[in-house]
């Protein structure tokens, strides 16, 4: 190689050489460049940076840390970090921390440290551990960012959940206490009121000076007020303090709703107010559920609207709106031709103590608790329940409830014994929603019916039957109807022998039931009373068109049922006296009606504490008690029955050993051997059949000891103080007008002395201002009613009134209202001492 190729190749080299000098200088001059922007954003970071050796010896901080904690770089070069630790932050988090960083890992969490000046700061940091070429740990760096108005905000929000879960345990203990509270007084003044007016009452059955009576019904009247004040504060104080428990119980729809309606015809009927109720068909009636707190809240609103409605009507409907074969759901409506609800006063009736203004209870009185109890109940049954309204044009109150079915359960019409369905009948009612419900519940059977508005159409619809041979058989009159009454129509029928072949039966109030000549006389065949139960207008329907054969007061008899054992010569020689303890106040009224008629004597109570209060009381011989009930159930009470007699008998005190018999819903395997575990020495299954009660009370057998006699009647008045006048209340009447059936006498004598009182005082109204034709109808209204349910006492003078009225004689008048006063209060006494009313659960 010669010279000159070897200069250039070293001028080739040293160029290669510079190019890779100025390539290094460029990078050196970019990663210096890089590293001075990385300490300006270190340095400039909002967070604070700490670099410390491996011993931990601060040897950089930034900008941020300085600001942070107080101190100046010059101040921590050298230090270690723990110059900011305050204390606060435990122990076992730096050792955690320590534990992961000295692995080289990385440690994330909360710090509390302390500034310079000594404030407390927080800090979330995150430190991890640098690893130098030989992998060993040579530095620690932690990256803090400052938290300390987070967790200022964090520990108010703490402190304020505290207070706030403080002052909800503070609120509900209140109203625990509040509600233990309201329920214990409203149980220590229903006691005492139940004695005002027990003995109001029996004051009103003395001879009393005609302001000595106003005075005193005055009390009984403000008593039974405060009563039913009382009464809806505990049920409240019951709800609000998480006490009330609801049962689930074999029920029946129908039974329950209708008996609702029924309850409150008189109240409804004194208006002047058609009231009526529809179960469509197909809906389920054989349910589970709290029956007693579903007639309750329907009283509720049904009361309600017979309350606000001042003319038109009242409709209790039920409608099935889903069902699987497990539960049915239902909606219930009460609809009323009331004066309206306004938008602004909805939201706020179903409050507690809540009406539509300050001026309802100046006039209608009432705690305005009924709807705040009705919207609780139904939240408690998983319900919802609600209200729309219309100024001047009515309103529904409805609530809707999913409720369990009974096995095997047989939704639909009331099964009948004959196929109906080549019936014709026509419905005549000036009431279109009364038609409507008849009309609906004829199809439902398959009958065919038809509809008329007035007596004139009813007449026409049936000459133009009979004209094509095609009459009715059947014709379901109202009989209160304008221009045409029911009656007038039915004699207008008798006139025409093409009519005549058509049985009639009248619907009626209470208060308008024709005489039993009137309705022979009309040729009408039976007779139902609104609100009109379903199973008594299929009845009637079977039995007037079974046969033509008609008793001696021109009626088929279409309610009337035979003696039930008991009553007649198989009645027991000696009574017994019986404990009834069931908290349902329907089948209270269904056995003590059962107890009568089997000629025992019965008093009720509603749980076992009371079972065993009415024992220390007064002996009784047998006691029926029911298995579920609140407080103390059955089983519970009949224990300390037999821990009682067994206390007495060591103490050398022995008490007769009273006789228990169970009453239970439930029939299943092992039942009965649990009653008799528990002490009782019988048991019938519910419903109580009278022939099942009557073999297990003739199962009783008297003590050997002197026997308990079952009655304490007082001793027999001597001659002198024998009354001349005659019996007030012609009984035979009565069990004619009541089908012999105790409970619908017992209905009946209940309609009847609430009408009649109410129509007394607008009576004595009318007499005191002069006001001679409001008397003379008022007196022929109460005459009218008292003469069909057997009130003989007080007809006469009744009638005179009426007469005196028409007269214009004052003077009279006045006379004869007093005389009418008193003979009510016989009639009263008379009631009460010859149909003893069922004690009330207290």
């Amino acid at each position: 190689m010669d010279n000159r190729d070897s200069a250039s190749d070293t001028r080739t080299e040293v160029d290669r050489l510079r190019e890779q000098l100025e390539e290094e200088r460029a990078e050196h001059r970019q990663l210096q460049e890089n590293l001075r922007q990385f300490a300006r954003a270190v340095e400039q970071s909002p967070a604070s940076i700490v670099i410390t050796d491996r011993n931990g010896d601060i040897e950089y901080v930034n900008a941020y840390f300085e600001k942070a904690t107080g101190y100046t770089r010059g101040e921590a070069m050298g230090k270690n970090p723990r110059i900011l630790q305050s204390g606060v932050t435990p122990p076992n988090v730096y050792r955690e921390m320590w534990s992961v960083i000295s692995q080289g890992g990385e440690w994330r969490g909360e710090l509390c440290n302390r500034r310079k000046n000594g404030d407390l700061y927080w800090e979330i940091a995150a430190i991890s551990g640098l690893k130098d070429e030989t992998g060993e740990v040579s530095h620690y760096m932690a990256v803090k960012d400052e938290i300390t108005d987070r967790k200022a905000a964090e520990d108010r929000q703490a402190s304020l959940i505290l207070d706030l879960q403080e002052a909800r345990r503070a609120a509900e203990h209140a109203a625990q206490a509040k509600g233990e509270f309201l329920a214990n007084m409203s149980h220590e003044i229903r006691t005492p009121m139940n004695g005002v007016i027990g003995m109001t009452g029996l004051l009103l059955d003395t001879q009393l000076t005609p302001e000595q009576r106003e005075f005193t019904e005055t009390i009984r009247a403000s008593a039974e007020a405060l009563l039913t004040i009382i009464n809806d504060i505990l049920d409240f104080s019951k709800i609000e303090s998480g006490k009330l428990e609801l049962e689930i119980l074999d029920f029946d729809l129908q039974r329950e709703v209708e008996g609702v309606v029924e309850l409150l015809a008189g109240p409804a009927h004194a208006k002047g107010l058609e009231l009526a109720c529809s179960l469509r068909t197909g809906t389920p009636t054989n349910l589970r559920g709290d029956a007693g707190r579903l007639r309750q809240i329907l009283t509720n609103l049904t009361g309600n609207a017979i309350k606000f409605t001042a003319q038109g009507e009242v409709v209790v409907s039920v409608t099935l709106t889903d069902e699987d074969e497990t539960h049915a759901g239902l909606r219930f409506e009460v609809r009323d031709t009331g004066p309206g609800v306004s938008t602004e006063t909805q939201g706020r009736l179903f409050k507690a103590f809540s009406q539509a203004d300050a001026s309802t209870t100046r006039k209608f009185g009432g705690t305005g608790l009924g709807l705040a109890i009705s919207r609780q109940l139904v939240d408690l049954m998983g319900g919802a329940i609600g209200m729309t309204s219309e100024m001047g044009k009515g309103s529904i109150f409805w609530f809707a409830l999913r409720l369990e079915k009974q096995p095997r359960d047989s939704a639909g019409p009331i099964e009948y014994g004959r196929d109906l369905s080549n019936l014709r009948v026509l419905v005549v009612d000036d009431n279109a929603t009364n038609r409507q419900i008849a009309g609906h519940q004829l199809r439902a059977w398959k009958i065919y019916e038809r509809a008329a508005a007035s007596g004139a159409e009813g007449l026409d619809i049936l000459r133009d039957a009979a004209d094509e041979d095609r009459p009715y058989h059947v014709a379901l009159l109202d009989m209160q109807m304008p221009m045409m009454d029911g009656m007038m129509l039915a004699r207008a029928m008798q006139k025409e022998p093409a009519l005549a072949v058509t049985k009639i039966i009248i619907m009626t109030s209470l208060g308008h039931r024709p005489s039993d000549a009137e309705l022979k006389e009309a040729g009408v065949h039976a007779y139902l009373t609104k609100p009109i139960r379903q199973a008594r207008l299929l009845d009637s329907l079977t039995r007037a068109t079974a046969d033509g054969t008609r008793n001696p007061s021109g009626t088929t008899g279409a309610l009337r049922r035979p003696p039930l054992p008991g009553t007649g010569p198989e009645a027991p020689a000696r009574k017994i006296r019986v404990l009834l303890a069931d908290d349902n106040s329907i089948n209270q009224k269904v056995a003590l009606g059962q107890l009568r008629r089997l000629g025992h004597t019965a008093d009720a109570v509603a749980n076992g504490l009371e079972v065993l209060d009415a024992l220390e009381r007064r002996p009784y011989d047998v006691v029926l008690m029911d298995c579920q009930m609140p407080e103390m159930d059955g089983y519970e009470a009949t224990r300390a029955i037999r821990k009682r007699e067994l206390a007495a008998a060591q103490a050398g005190r022995p008490r007769h050993r009273v006789h228990v018999v169970a009453m239970t819903a439930h029939a299943m395997e092992g039942d009965r051997e649990m009653c008799l575990a528990a002490g009782m020495d019988d048991y019938v299954t519910k419903p109580v059949r009278t022939d099942a009660l009557q073999a297990a009370l003739a199962r009783w057998q008297p003590p050997e000891e002197a026997a308990i006699e079952a009655s304490e009647q007082p001793p027999a008045p001597s001659p002198g103080d024998v009354a001349e006048e005659p019996e007030p209340v012609d009984v035979d009447r009565l069990d004619e007008m009541s089908d012999h059936d105790p409970v619908e006498r017992r209905e009946l004598i209940d309609l009847y002395l609430g009408e009649a009182e109410a129509l007394m005082i607008r009576l004595r109204a009318a007499v005191q201002s002069g006001s001679a034709v409001e008397a003379e109808r008022l007196a022929h209204q109460l005459g009218g009613s008292s003469a069909t349910c057997g009130m003989a006492g007080i007809v006469a003078p009744l009638r005179e009134l009426e007469r005196s009225g028409k007269a214009g004689a004052p003077e009279e008048a006045a006379r004869l209202l007093e005389e009418a006063a008193r003979q009510l209060v016989r009639i009263r006494a008379f009631l009460a001492d010859r149909f003893p009313r069922e004690q009330e659960p207290a």
